[in-house]
């Protein structure tokens, strides 16, 4: 049997061929393995970063602990009055700067000035609420000071689901209590584009119908106005308790809050069935305790029962009785009884 011979030409060319293919299987694994040992490092570089961020983290929120810890004990279970956290979260801000724990102390600054104010209006000893002048320049300076760190947070870390929201509804609030109706307005608008999705937008939605309410209480003179700002609350608050319906919520909800406002901005009869004049109703008086008496048909005619039984006054000329004259702390003698023998004596 012949076997077909392979010429010289087409041994080179299958020659080349086989070389040709195991250079480039050489560079490919001489690639992959390249690509390899690149992927090693930076894995560990990554590794080694991440390390380094956790480590900066760790010692940032140890500094947050350390600066609070000895203060908190030495100030008991009351825990550090506000004039006394805000130097602390000062001296914090500076320290944290540029880590993720800089906006958490932040909020906590900006709360705290806020209580400040809340607490401004107060009478230190009995809590209540005071209405002088200096109160309200104090409550002033404090919001405007919470305003001014809530405003840094919100410009900052506008988009971050842990402290966007927070830092825009403080903020609003902030302008709500100096009255600045349009400015809280304006804020609770960004929010709620920025969060249509989070937890708290029902929230905003609800504080953004309270300002436009505000607002147009304020400005009742200019009835286009007023009306327009009623009617954007009343589209907001629907929207923010739409999802309740007509289920019983807590009192102390603010969705409990918003339906009554709702109600009102609808004019409907349940609000004013409550509160007819602006006011709560009075507690109902407790009914007196029965008290036997024989009424004289004058008393029986009259609309409020007598109590106190009716006493016959004497004449003018009428001879006193001795147990008139008698003191009253004189216990009133009694006669004592005669034996049967000395009668008969």
């Amino acid at each position: 049997m012949a076997v077909t011979g392979i010429s010289h030409k087409e041994a080179v060319e299958r020659q080349q061929r086989m070389e040709a293919w195991s250079g480039i299987i050489g560079w490919t694994l001489y690639g992959l393995l390249g690509v390899l040992v690149i992927a090693v490092i930076l894995v560990l570089v990554e590794g080694r970063r991440t390390e380094n961020r956790t480590e900066e983290l760790r010692a940032a929120w140890d500094q947050y602990y350390l600066a609070f810890k000895d203060k908190e004990k030495e100030a008991g279970p009351k825990g550090l009055a506000n004039a006394e956290r805000i130097p602390i979260l000062e001296e914090l801000w500076e320290k944290v700067k540029g880590t993720p724990v800089q906006p958490f102390v932040a909020l906590e600054l900006a709360q705290a000035h806020y209580q400040e104010a809340v607490d401004a209006g107060k009478d230190p000893d009995t809590g209540h609420r005071v209405r002088v002048e200096e109160s309200f320049k104090k409550q002033a300076a404090a919001l405007k000071k919470a305003l001014d760190v809530f405003n840094v947070v919100r410009t900052h870390w506008p988009n971050s689901p842990a402290y966007g929201p927070l830092a825009f509804e403080g903020a609003a609030l902030c302008n709500e209590e100096l009255k600045d109706h349009t400015a809280a307005i304006g804020i609770l608008e960004e929010a709620i584009k920025k969060h249509a999705k989070h937890f708290l937008a029902d929230k905003l939605r609800y504080d953004l119908a309270r300002n436009y309410w505000l607002r147009a209480l304020k400005t009742e003179a200019d009835g286009k106005n007023a009306a327009d700002d009623r009617e954007k609350a009343l589209d907001h608050i629907s929207r923010a308790v739409s999802d309740v319906g007509d289920k019983d919520v807590s009192p102390y909800s603010w969705r409990f809050q918003a339906r009554y406002l709702r109600s009102l901005l609808e004019k409907k009869d349940e609000a004013l069935k409550v509160f007819p004049d602006g006011k709560p109703p009075a507690p109902a008086a407790k009914p007196a305790a029965a008290v036997p008496s024989s009424p004289t048909p004058s008393d029986a005619a009259s609309t409020t029962p007598n109590p106190t039984p009716s006493v016959e006054k004497p004449a003018d000329n009428a001879t006193p009785t001795p147990t008139e004259t008698k003191p009253v702390s004189e216990p009133e003698a009694k006669p004592e009884a005669v034996p049967e023998a000395d009668k008969k004596h």
